[in-house]
């Protein structure tokens, strides 16, 4: 508990990638911007398909800017790994997965915030860092009820298409449920904050393949979700506090159901745990800010669908 009273905490930025990590550079200019590069590290973990001069890559940050980037390759992962028998085997190779080492390295380097982005999310020109450095604090602010259970994190943001969209892991049987909203101001201990995105939100296969949809303006929040309002979270501009970081496994996919793969929902399972965590334990997960900038990577939509179907 204590922790929550650091006044500059220790941040660990955690990335996983099959191609360039140039994503970094824009945490780089921010944290050189903001005068955070003393107490910002970025760990960034290969896979087996990750272009061998991605070390290269994070050297040249480290000479430019000063940015404490570290390339973990996957004979560093193997060597940290053979110290925990069993684990590495619920953190697989090809996956997404692969960033729980980052996780798991980030809490023994004594981080004090997680800080997990995705290879195609880049810092705006706003304060990334300090927009997260409310995780493991106790701070006053709306704290959000619904009497669905479930609350639209979509709907904090505007979008060019003026249409209701619910991000990815929004259970489809909630959606069409009304669901009164109420919020009280209150104090809370943030243990996740989850900031939201500019350009392309965090949509399901089914929305995008019905209509291309952008976000052009964030509008709403920060809010705080209390035990009556739960919202998937992913792993793309997520930051966890150090006492929660052990509950935030990226859980591994690929279950049989009914012929099907259950795929593309190891974030946003990891999002529920750890949300349940911190409502029985009484703390909170905030959603908001920072807002980063989302230009999505290529995808095949229908193979999206049919890995997303059966968790839908």
């Amino acid at each position: 508990m204590s922790r929550q009273l650091i006044p500059s905490p220790k941040m660990t930025l955690v990335v996983t990638t099959i191609a360039l990590p140039c994503v970094l550079e824009s945490y780089a200019a921010n944290a050189a911007r903001y005068g955070h590069l003393t107490r910002v590290e970025a760990l960034v973990i290969a896979d087996r398909k990750t272009p061998t001069e991605s070390a290269d890559y994070v050297q040249a940050l480290r000479r430019q800017w000063g940015f404490q980037a570290e390339y973990v390759d996957i004979a560093a992962q193997e060597a940290w790994l053979a110290r925990f028998p069993g684990l590495g085997e619920i953190i697989p190779y090809n996956s997404d997965n692969r960033r729980n080492v980052g996780f798991l390295m980030a809490l023994e380097r004594g981080c004090d915030i997680l800080l997990s982005i995705d290879d195609d999310n880049y810092s705006t020109d706003d304060d990334f860092y300090d927009g997260h450095s409310v995780t493991g604090r106790t701070v006053e602010g709306p704290v959000v009820s619904s009497s669905s259970g479930w609350f639209n994190i979509c709907s904090l943001m505007e979008n060019d298409a003026g249409l209701t969209v619910f991000p990815r892991g929004f259970p489809m049987g909630k959606r069409a449920q009304p669901a009164e909203i109420s919020s009280q101001t209150r104090r809370a201990l943030i243990a996740v904050n989850a900031g939201l995105w500019l350009e392309d939100p965090d949509l399901d296969a089914v929305t995008r393949l019905y209509r291309e949809v952008k976000t052009t303006a964030v509008t709403g929040g920060p809010v705080i979700l209390g035990p009556a309002a739960h919202s998937p979270i992913n792993t793309q501009n997520t930051a966890v506090w150090r006492e929660a970081v052990s509950a935030y496994y990226y859980v591994v996919m690929g279950q049989d159901l009914g012929g099907l793969k259950i795929d593309r929902y190891g974030d946003i399972w990891s999002g529920f745990f750890i949300k349940k965590c911190a409502d029985h334990l009484g703390h909170f997960c905030r959603i908001g800010t920072p807002v980063a900038r989302h230009v999505r990577n290529r995808h095949d939509l229908f193979l999206d669908l049919k890995q997303e179907l059966y968790g839908m």
